[in-house]
Formats: structure tokens, C-alpha cells, sequence
């Protein structure tokens, strides 16, 4: 566009006119001029008439060209039809990446990741084509497998997709899941599965897995243990284990319940018999996938059974023990082994009854022991296969004991049969 501008340097009031409306103006204007110059006088000169010539061409050569209305029409009716035909193969386009989009997004939410969120692209309210994404498939699966805090997972996706263009999705996780090519960084987050393939298990699909570390993760919480256990290998290696979330729970209630929150004497017990410094240690052992749970059942149990000969000041082992009486230098004490009485069926309820039992009549039955020679000794031992096994042995060595003691006195003013009463067996 011509900027006029007048002799002080400002702009002139043609200053907003093309250069060829200025030109038209001035082929007018100089056109006028040579026709009143030619009407001013009944006998113009040659020059004039020439002069007015001259205009009247010049004026007609910057004429603007007529307006062709119908050819305009015809260009912005080709121009509707393109336009129509674009958003027609557009939102064809959107179909395809959808239909893609959607079976993306049904394997992330199998997996436990977001849903695929279709793309319209056209507004319906504005017509305006909106942006597409530069691959809605990919982005569902990377967003699904994000949950999953992969370390290096875009980095492989892009790999995968890079070596093949057309892949689908499926096909896609698939590579991620067992090729080896690309499948370093699935296996070190699922390792719990990898654990599971090596021993001819079946593998775990990717939202039972994560329901399973949500739901160890709750139990630990709850426990106050989420510090120490709280992470993918302790995960992995119950998954791998197959120690579902159920067991996982009644491991670490049961060793709260009846070892860490009992009474010190259990815990005392349980600790010298597992070597257990303190609650990590405690819980980490019973965790352990090769520790079933009998085996851990029974643990506590023999380790509440000791406790229950503690309480009493009585001797506690694990297995089966013959020690010198404290009280008598010539009488053996001993244990038949809490681990022994545990598997006779001995439970924490019966074991407090019974060494109660016990205790009360052992000091007699050891006196007796120490002064009577060439009979069977009766300590901690016999009294537990009398008392809790039921042995007739033991009840007879018992027996002699209080018989001896009877005839030396001929009638008992100190301890009598009754005392020595077994609640298992009558005499």
C-alpha cells in the first residue's frame, strides 16, 4: 500500500489508499480537466482535443476489472464442497483411530490403567477441526502401563513401535511381556512372575498382581511394618511364593496376635527358639514363601507352650533336653521338647493348665527322687508325659514315688496321693 505524506512529513488523506485507487484518481481527475478545458471553448486546439484523448484512455486503463459474480459463486461452491470433503475424510480418520483407541484402552483397563478417551475432531458447536494426537494408541498403552512405574517402559514402547510402525497394541504388549528383545524392564517390575515362570507356575496377569501388592501393602500398613515390607521385591517374592494376600494377612496377625502383643515370656521363648532380635526380624522369617503356614502355626504354638512353662519357673526348649535339677544335685531335670508337645496336640490354653499342674506338685516329686534310690527319678520331664502325654510310664514312676513315701511314714501327713492326682489319668 502507497503511503502519501504531505510536506511536513505527515501523512496525507491518501495515506490509507492503494497505489491504484491513487492512480484511478488521478487518471480521472486529469480527465476532467481536459474535458472542461475542451467544453470552455467552441473552438478547441488540436492539443486539447488530444490532451482529452489521452485522458480518456488513461482513465479507462485504470478502471477497475467488472466483478465476474458468477464465476465467484462457482469458486466458493468448489471451495464448500473441498472443505466438506476434508472433515468428511477427517472424521473418517477419527473412526479408525477410535476403533485403534478403544482396543488400547480395553488392555489397559484390564490391567488396571486409564481408559482410552475418544478424540472428535470436529467441534460440533464451532465446526473447528480440533488437533489429533500424533498416535492415540500408543499414548493409551503408555499411559496404562504407567501405573505400573516402569522404569525405561517409553523408552522400550518407542523401540517396539520404531522396528514395527503398524504393531497393534496386544502386539505390542506381548513384545513387552516375553520378548527378549525388549522385555528387561517388564520382567524386573513383575519379577514375581518371573519367579513363578521358573518354577512351571502360571504367571499372574498385571492387575491381579497390583490388586495383590495393594492388598500386602494394606496388611503392612495396618501392622505399622509398611517401612520395612512396603516394596516391589517383598512383593515379589510372596507372589512368586504364592502366598496370596489372605495368607500374607494371617501370618502377620497371628505372630502380633499371639507372639509380639503375648506376654513377655512367649516372646522371650519365641525369640531364643528363632533367633529373632526384634519385630522386623520376627515377621520377615514368617514371611519367608518356604515357611507354610502349619509350620508357622506351629511355631508359635511351641513357643506358647514354653512360655507357659516360664510363667511357672519351669524349663523351656525347643527339643527335647536332660539338665541337672536346680534344686537336687543327684535328680536330672529336663523337657520333652515344646516342639514334641506341639505335635501331640498340646495347645496354649492346655499348656497353662497343665504346667500349672505341674509345678505345683514338682518340688515334692524331685524331694522324693533325691531320697530314694534305686527308683525311677520323676523331674519336669516324666511330669509332662504324665501330665500332658498321658504316658502310663511316667504314672507309674509317679506312683512308686507315693507309695514309698507311704510305707516309710505309714500314713501320710505331707503329701498325700491326692497331690499327686493326674487330671488325665485316675487312679
Amino acid at each position: 500500500m502507497a503511503i502519501a505524506r504531505d510536506s511536513s512529513g505527515g501523512t496525507s488523506p491518501n495515506a490509507t489508499k492503494t497505489a491504484a485507487q491513487i492512480a484511478t484518481e488521478a487518471a480521472a481527475t486529469t480527465y476532467a480537466n481536459a474535458a472542461k478545458a475542451v467544453s470552455a471553448t467552441n473552438s478547441p486546439t488540436q492539443a486539447q482535443i488530444n490532451a482529452l484523448k489521452d485522458a480518456a484512455n488513461a482513465k479507462t486503463a485504470h478502471a477497475p476489472a467488472p466483478i465476474d459474480y458468477a464465476q465467484v459463486a462457482a469458486s466458493a461452491k468448489a471451495d464448500v464442497t473441498a472443505i466438506g470433503s476434508t472433515i468428511k475424510e477427517v472424521n473418517s480418520a477419527v473412526a479408525d483411530v477410535n476403533t485403534a483407541g478403544a482396543e488400547a484402552g480395553a488392555i489397559s483397563t484390564s490391567m488396571g490403567g486409564p481408559a482410552y478417551a475418544p478424540v472428535n475432531y470436529t467441534d460440533n458447536t464451532t465446526g473447528k477441526i480440533v488437533e489429533p494426537k500424533k498416535d492415540p494408541v500408543y499414548d493409551a498403552l503408555v499411559a496404562a502401563m504407567g501405573v505400573y512405574n516402569i522404569q525405561g517402559l517409553a523408552g522400550t514402547l518407542e523401540r517396539i513401535r520404531m522396528d514395527y510402525p503398524d504393531i497393534s497394541s496386544a502386539d505390542m504388549l506381548t513384545l513387552l511381556r516375553n520378548d527378549t528383545r525388549y522385555n528387561k524392564e517388564y520382567l524386573t517390575r513383575f519379577s514375581g512372575n518371573q519367579i513363578l515362570s521358573s518354577n512351571g507356575k502360571a504367571m499372574l496377569e498385571e492387575k491381579t498382581y497390583l490388586q495383590n501388592e495393594q492388598a500386602y501393602a494394606a496388611t503392612f500398613k495396618a501392622y505399622g511394618l509398611d517401612k520395612y515390607f512396603s516394596n516391589t521385591n517383598q512383593y515379589a517374592q510372596l507372589i512368586g511364593g504364592e502366598v496370596s494376600p489372605t495368607e500374607v494377612n494371617n501370618r502377620v496377625s497371628a505372630v502380633f496376635d499371639r507372639v509380639l502383643n503375648a506376654d513377655p515370656s512367649t516372646l522371650d521363648v519365641y525369640k531364643r527358639y528363632y533367633k529373632g532380635l526384634g519385630t522386623q526380624d520376627i515377621v520377615a522369617a514368617l514371611l519367608d514363601p518356604k515357611e507354610t503356614m502349619p509350620a508357622i502355626q506351629r511355631k508359635i504354638t511351641s513357643a506358647e507352650i514354653g512360655g507357659a512353662a516360664v510363667r511357672q519357673g519351669l524349663n523351656a526348649y525347643q527339643a527335647a533336653t536332660d539338665i541337672q535339677s536346680q534344686r537336687y544335685s543327684n535328680v536330672m531335670d529336663g523337657t520333652l521338647g515344646t516342639d514334641a508337645l506341639t505335635a501331640s496336640g498340646e495347645t496354649a490354653a492346655q499348656a497353662t493348665a497343665d504346667y500349672a499342674r505341674i509345678a505345683q506338685e514338682l518340688p515334692r516329686a524331685e524331694f522324693l527322687s533325691s531320697i530314694s534310690r534305686g527308683y525311677d527319678q520323676y523331674g519336669q520331664k516324666q511330669a509332662e508325659g504324665n501330665q500332658i502325654l498321658g504316658l502310663a510310664s511316667e504314672k507309674r514312676k509317679k506312683d512308686a514315688l507315693v507309695a514309698l513315701e507311704q510305707a516309710r511314714f505309714q500314713a501320710s501327713s505331707g503329701t498325700s496321693q491326692a497331690s499327686f492326682t493326674n487330671s488325665k489319668n485316675t487312679y
